[in-house]
């Protein structure tokens, strides 16, 4: 389920600049964390998106037999973000961005046979 998001990941940042796909901020230091462009298939802009995973534990693996290996994906948390929230630095270029509006906010629950978008 990991290695999905990973290949996903890569195809939609193949043809830029890795400074330019990737925001590296120095208080984010986690590896469940992620802020980068992706594409909007309504308006064909990058728009920067903050992904928060949780990973499959020891324990989980242990409780749980959908989880093969500690790391797989058991939820996921995706929204269009205009500012990084933790060092507060604007990511987007445009002056007046409504994240609310077509912000595809999702949470993707990979904690059964199938995987939800709540």
């Amino acid at each position: 389920m990991q290695l999905r998001f990973y290949r996903v990941f890569a195809l939609l940042i193949k043809n830029m600049n890795i400074d330019e796909r990737i925001h590296r901020c120095k208080y984010l230091n986690t590896k469940n964390i992620y802020i980068y462009k992706r594409m909007n298939p309504i308006s064909r802009k990058y728009d920067w998106i903050l992904s928060i995973t949780r990973e499959a534990n020891e324990e989980d693996v242990a409780e749980n037999c959908i989880y093969e290996n500690v790391g797989d994906q058991v939820w996921r948390f995706e929204t269009k973000i205009s500012f990084c929230p933790y060092c507060g630095e604007k990511l987007n270029e445009a002056k007046n961005i409504n994240c609310l509006e077509d912000s595809n906010t999702k949470i993707i629950d990979s904690s059964e046979w199938k995987s939800r978008i709540l």
